[in-house]
């Protein structure tokens, strides 16, 4: 039993780090079943500053639906949905998804008519007084209300293409760009620098890293010197796993209590001085901080059980789950907000994220095609959510038994082994957002259902190709999220 931890800095001690005096060993959730969060791929504040709000006049704009025949499908032109009342929707070139493809417009009388709520509101022109009041109403009324969209990235990716996906990103007014993780991976903190220098107002992180491949105090200092690059906007989502980290020698006991020191350690450098910590896992002798007060508020945890979400709700300024379904979000959530209250912590500036696959290509048989390939790496909490998703105990079992060698197929360039077509369809159904532009409509609803569920921000990681999975984002996603009173970057 870990009695005490020495933690101090100008000569000035802090307090216990709410009484890490638990067991080093024998964490719940940190056995050699399965990792705490999906390592191989893996938030999110706006940093869009967009206009006014506005609105569209419905007389008019049912004339129009009229004029230019949308149909049953709501299929037009690019270059039609950029005229009239919906001018700027869908973003300002006519051919922001692709040249020569008919764009799938989510079309405000039809987003009303589904989700019987307000309608989707064009941000191209200033609202009249009858509508000013529209900030006030609930959010429930409203199509998106707040939360906020980023993107992940394949972490194998060049420090060029990241820099170059980011200025999309922040130019198609995603909040956050997250850099994934895992033992094929590269350095994580040089290519966000060169992608922090590429724009102004995206916040940009990795995730997830562990303090078994990286020391706290070199996490401490590649983070804060991110900040430096982009002042406010560098972000990190901590993990107590990963498959680096397993490379290296992962201990099965302490993993979560490691997790804590570190994000002690990190605060530390934050708030500048000289360091003395003394932990169970980690010391620290007499090292001064080159920063003075820094204001780090985008520390996440990756957490999905719950020794880990109780760490982040004490400690973290957020929680990213990871591959959750929507039939076992809402627990997971309120356990969240429950461990919030025990700590005595404001729940309305945590952060409630989900790493969640956006898998939407030209064609049906594609998207099924990219999904079913990377089943694997929907797995790794597959036991935990089988009976929200429709699966058995048998089933769950069987593909957590398989997921390594699915895994190790994928990385040997190899076709990794499928399940039954019924499990796969649950897997694909529940645990992705896979269709082609026709089911734009029906991805949208889903992701109103997480924010429903209680997600502030959502971390899309897209399979196929990144910069049209960002553009399609930007034009169907980000619209229909209403901004106002939305905090910017801190």
């Amino acid at each position: 039993m870990l009695s005490s931890h020495v933690f101090s800095t100008n000569s000035r001690t802090l307090p216990e780090s709410s009484a890490i005096a638990g067991s080093s060993g024998g964490d719940a959730e940190a056995g050699a079943d399965l990792p705490e969060l999906l390592q191989l791929e893996r938030r999110v504040d706006d940093p869009g500053e967009l206009a006014a709000e506005a609105t569209v006049d419905e007389g008019r704009l049912a004339a129009d639906v009229r004029a230019v025949a949308l149909g049953t499908s709501g299929r037009r032109s690019g270059e039609e949905a950029l005229r009239g009342p919906l001018q700027g929707v869908l973003g300002p070139e006519p051919d922001h998804i692709g040249r020569g493809r008919d764009l799938l417009l989510l079309h405000p009388l039809r987003l009303r008519q589904l989700h019987g709520r307000r309608p989707l509101y064009s941000r191209g022109t200033p609202a009249p007084a009858s509508r000013k009041g529209f900030e006030d109403r609930p959010c429930e009324e409203r199509i998106l209300c707040r939360m906020r969209v980023g993107v992940v990235l394949d972490g194998r990716r060049s420090a060029a293409e990241i820099a170059e996906l980011a200025r999309l990103a922040e130019a198609q007014g995603l909040a956050h760009v997250w850099l994934s993780g895992g033992a094929r991976t590269k350095d994580h903190f040089v290519r966000l620098a060169l992608a922090a220098a590429a724009t102004r107002r995206i916040r940009l992180g990795p995730v997830a890293l562990s303090p078994f491949e990286m020391h706290p105090v070199s996490i401490g200092l590649a983070l804060l010197t991110l900040d430096e690059i982009a002042p406010g906007r560098a972000s990190l989502v901590l993990g107590a796993g990963g498959d680096l980290a397993a490379t290296l020698g992962l201990p099965a006991k302490g993993r979560v209590a490691a997790v804590e020191e570190c994000i002690d350690i990190v605060r530390a450098l934050a708030s500048g001085g000289e360091i003395n910590y003394a932990g169970a896992h980690y010391r620290v002798t007499g090292l001064f901080s080159p920063w003075s007060r820094v204001r780090m508020d985008r520390l996440y945890l990756g957490a999905n059980r719950p020794r880990m979400l109780r760490l982040a709700a004490r400690k973290a300024d957020g929680v990213m789950v990871t591959d959750m379904p929507l039939g076992y979000l809402g627990a997971l959530l309120g356990r969240v907000r429950a461990e919030l209250a025990e700590a005595r912590r404001e729940a309305t500036p945590f952060a409630l994220s989900n790493w969640f696959v956006w898998n939407v290509q030209d064609t049906l048989a594609e998207a099924e095609r990219l999904a079913r390939r990377q089943l694997g790496f929907r797995l790794y909490y597959i036991r935990d959510v089988a009976s929200s998703i429709g699966l058995s105990e048998p089933e769950a079992r069987e593909l957590q038994a398989r997921q390594p060698e699915m895994i190790r197929a994928i990385f040997a360039g190899r076709e990794p082994w499928s399940p039954a077509p019924h499990v796969a369809d649950l897997l694909i159904k529940h645990l992705t957002l896979t269709s082609d532009r026709r089911g734009l409509e029906h991805c949208l609803e889903r992701l109103v259902e997480f924010e429903r569920a209680g997600l502030s921000e959502i971390a899309l990681a897209p399979h196929g190709d990144p910069a049209a999975a960002i553009k399609l984002i930007g034009t169907a996603v980000i619209p229909a999220i209403d901004r106002e009173g939305a905090s910017g970057v801190a």
